[in-house]
Order: structure tokens, then sequence, then C-alpha cells
């Protein structure tokens, strides 16, 4: 577990209007290995069961050294697979998944009723996962909402890049292998994200990465997903969809000072402090508007349609500062 920080290209706040919690998605963790024979037994009730319930639950494959530690997915992210694995303490025995963060070490794979005592269950936290593909990299911009007015205390995210179907037959019968663990994009076991957040207020955090020479790029996508360090139960979960990110560099996550940015005859005026700073400026959906070096002379915006806008700003010392401005 670390501070926000691996991958991280930006973080923002954005205020919205939400005014009630969000269903909580379902969230199974299944750890197996390609050479595992009894992993390519029981797997396939497993995977049944769970497009029965597509998509309500939510999927992710790991693969960890043990049993077998040539096991060819495995060996792709040795260290993330077998760390996620110890993080539940399940190390060493496959199959095995994780319910919402609740290990299930009898669990009937071909039982229907396998999820109901997770489902119908509210969160306070809502997430949007978009990814997109540009040239060789892969954006990730994930934003967190929170539906009630509440200090985040020991909230990790997670989010990381998984591959829909990997298509290898191991030692075992199996020769596809379906949401397959790639990479994380923040710590494999979540980044700490505790801070005080306002009802309807929302952290959006972007990563990049670059493609891997193993990965088929059609088949990429993202989850993100809360989780509690202190219980490790999943608080909400969300499965990325394709979408516009921007690439956004320069930020840090720790914004410790708010401006105060004021607006005459077009022009976005702040403290003579930041000339010179890299500011970012963002729409309250977090599209990324303009962004450039602080002048003397402010920052025009005339072309600015009316509305809601959010700035960040780093100054020289590379602190992070936060403001809000309106456009009539």
């Amino acid at each position: 577990m670390k501070k926000a920080s691996t991958f991280l290209l930006a973080f923002i706040f954005i205020s919205l209007s939400v005014y009630s919690q969000e269903e909580r998605t379902v969230m199974v963790e299944h750890f197996t290995n390609t050479n595992c024979g009894i992993c390519g037994t029981r797997n396939p009730d497993l995977l049944n069961n769970l497009r029965d319930h597509n998509p309500e639950v939510i999927h992710i494959a790991y693969y960890p050294s043990k049993p077998y530690a040539d096991c060819k997915l495995h060996l792709h992210n040795s260290d993330q697979n077998d760390s996620r694995t110890k993080y539940y303490d399940i190390y060493g025995s496959t199959p095995r998944v994780i319910i919402q963060g609740e290990n299930a070490p009898r669990a009937n794979f071909k039982d229907e009723n396998l999820y109901d005592d997770y489902k119908g269950q509210n969160s306070d936290y809502s997430i949007k996962t978009l990814y997109q593909r540009k040239d060789d990299k892969i954006l990730t911009r994930v934003t967190l909402t929170s539906m009630t007015s509440t200090q985040w205390e020991d909230l990790l995210l997670q989010v990381v890049l998984v591959e829909d179907t990997v298509y290898y037959k191991g030692r075992n019968s199996e020769d596809h292998h379906p949401n397959v663990f790639r990479k994380a994009l923040t710590d494999v076991n979540g980044d700490d994200i505790s801070q005080e957040v306002a009802e309807g207020d929302s952290l959006v955090f972007t990563y990049q990465t670059a493609y891997h020479k193993d990965w088929d790029k059609n088949r990429m996508y993202a989850i993100a997903w809360l989780q509690d360090a202190e219980t490790k139960e999943i608080l909400q979960a969300k499965k990325g969809s394709k979408g516009p990110v921007d690439n956004i560099t320069g930020l840090n996550t720790k914004a410790i000072k708010t401006i105060q940015p004021h607006i005459q005859n077009g022009t976005l005026s702040i403290s003579s402090e930041y000339t010179g700073s890299i500011y970012q400026i963002y729409s309250v959906s977090g599209q990324l508007m303009t962004k450039g070096n602080l002048s003397t002379s402010g920052i025009p915006i005339n072309a600015l349609k009316s509305g809601v806008y959010f700035i960040n700003v780093e100054n020289a010392n590379g602190v992070p500062t936060r403001g809000k401005f309106i456009v009539r």
C-alpha cells in the first residue's frame, strides 16, 4: 500500500449534484494457474456461473506462482500476481475466489446463488472508469464521486489493466483464459486516497502506461475499485468503458493549498507567486480545456463557454494547488 502516485498524472476536484447512494457492483477475484489440473476441472463451472451473472459481477483472474511457477500467465507479471495472492493470505492454493474482498475457501463454483449475499447493496461511492488506446499507450481515467459528505479513511484505490481473453494451453485442459490480470497502474494492493471529501465532490485520476508486446491491443480494458484497508471489503468497482482520456502530465496528487482566481476583461488572474507555473483548466466533467505556463498577463479564457471550471496549478517548488471559477 502506498500514497497514490505511481503512474498518476493528474488529480482534480469536481463539484457535482449527487445526493443518493449507488448500487454496489460485485467483484470476484479469481486465483488460478494454467498448469493446475484441479483448476482445469473446476474453472469451467465458475466461468459459466459468472456469465450467467454478467454484468452484475466483475471477474478478474490472477495467476500466482504456486502451485506451478512456470505458468506462462504468472511469468508475465510474477511479482504483482503473487502480491495480490499474499494480500489475502491464500498463497499456495488454487483455484480460489475472493468475493467483494471476502475469502470464500469452500465456494461451490456451480452454485447459482453464490453471489446473492453480495447483491443489492448500496455504496457511498460512485466510480466511472474510461480507457483509451493512443499510439503505443493506454490512457485510463478514473472518477471517484462521494455520495455523502465524509472523511475517506483507510480507503484504497486499485486500478488494473485486464485482457478479456488470452488463448494459451498449459498443462491442464484450459485453452482460453478470460479477464486475465496484466498490470496494476496503482500499487497492486491499492493506493491510499484517504482525505475529507464533501458530498458530490469527485477525485479524478489519470494513468498512462505503454503497451506490452504480449497484449492484444483490441482485448485490453481497465477495472477500478475501492477497498477498505482495514476489512478488505470492496466498497465499489467498475469495469472500464472506452472513452476520451486526456494525456495529462506534470501534476502531483497532494493538493495542499487553494487558490482564488479572479476574472477581469476575459482574463483569469492568479497570485504572482505562481508566475511561470504549470496550469491546467478542466470542465466539470473532467475534460481538459486548456493548459500552459502562467504569465503576469494571466490566462485568456474568452474561448471558454459559460459554466463552472477548475484549475490546477503547480508552483516552482512542485506544490500543487487547486481552485474553482465561473465563466458567465
